[in-house]
């Protein structure tokens, strides 16, 4: 008689047109998300395949002054995730296994990731993209995929002064509490700050500190832009992460004008319009007798941000 096995190779392949899936570990579902939004990306998908991610070796000196070679951790992750996109690429199976990627993701203290702990997205994909950029070819593929730009602008309200700082980001983080929608979200991201009191802004050629304003607008929007709910906060009485379950909703298609430098110009050349004293988007006025006064700011701005095509700013939804 020939014993019957409980084993039938076709449950393990997914439907012609069904996506392969990723296997959750214990707590990495946050993991396996944001991986497959980044496989969704045919120009990122495409370009980290391409990559040659071939090991390379680390040289670490050891107690005995020897020199040991060992592989870089930067360098295996990014082949493992190579193998991920791969497999999820070309396989006919319905899930891949993620352990190996799991096992070669290192924290900032270089220990293994635990498996049966959730993170939040932000912070694993700022790990990751930490990690992977240090790879010339990956850090060009994320430049050209999801980089985008933004600036920080500050300007004195009793003196000429005016600063601003650019950073890039791959990822914008979108407040969650006491937010109905997405828009409401953006709109507090670049919204001004008022710097007054015991926080006001050292201004050097005056040689005192001012009263100013600090906000930020986006100055370059990235072929893909990635949005990330903040559904952890630190609370500060049990001194532990807790989650934000509040509702928030979010279109299908995103116009980003209203939070881009220019947009965020023509914002304040209408109000100028319609009352020439409210220069600031709070509504008050960063005209001062100082500020009248032929004076250089410290690091003006020369040029104003020009509107681009309609469909630049236009974003649909897509995960």
């Amino acid at each position: 008689r020939i014993p019957t096995w409980n084993y039938d190779p076709d449950t393990l392949l997914k439907e012609p047109d069904a996506y392969v899936g990723l296997c959750n570990q214990g707590g990495t579902c946050y993991m396996n998300s944001f991986i497959q939004q980044l496989f969704h990306i045919p120009a990122f998908k495409t370009g980290l395949l391409r990559i040659n991610a071939a090991a390379k070796t680390a040289k670490d000196a050891t107690s005995n002054n020897s020199l040991e070679e060992k592989p870089d951790p930067n360098v295996e992750l990014l082949f493992q995730l190579q193998v991920m996109f791969g497999f999820m690429n070309f396989s006919q199976k319905r899930y891949y296994d993620t352990l190996p990627f799991c096992r070669t993701f290192l924290d900032y203290d270089a220990e293994p990731i635990s498996l049966t702990e959730q993170k939040d997205i932000n912070e694993f994909a700022g790990m990751l993209f930490d990690k992977i950029e240090h790879n010339k070819e990956a850090a060009a593929l994320l430049a050209s995929t999801i980089q985008g730009k933004i600036v920080w602008r500050t300007r004195s309200l009793e003196t000429p002064y005016k600063s601003e700082r650019e950073e890039t980001f791959y990822m914008l983080t979108a407040e969650v509490k006491d937010k109905a929608t997405l828009e409401d979200s953006l709109e507090l991201f670049t919204a001004d700050e008022l710097f007054s009191g015991d926080n006001k802004i050292e201004d050097a050629e005056a040689g005192r500190k001012v009263d100013a304003l600090r906000g930020c607008a986006i100055r370059s929007l990235p072929p893909t832009l990635i949005i990330h709910l903040k559904r952890f906060e630190f609370d500060l009485e049990t001194m532990n992460r807790k989650k934000v379950n509040d509702h928030i909703s979010f279109p299908t298609n995103l116009n980003m004008f209203p939070y881009t430098e220019e947009g965020l110009q023509a914002k304040e050349d209408k109000l100028r319009a319609s009352d020439p004293s409210s220069a600031t988007s709070d509504g008050s006025s960063d005209e001062s007798p100082e500020a009248n006064e032929d004076a250089t700011p410290t690091t003006p701005s020369t040029t104003s941000a020009s509107r681009k095509a309609e469909s630049h700013y236009q974003y649909a939804l897509k995960g």
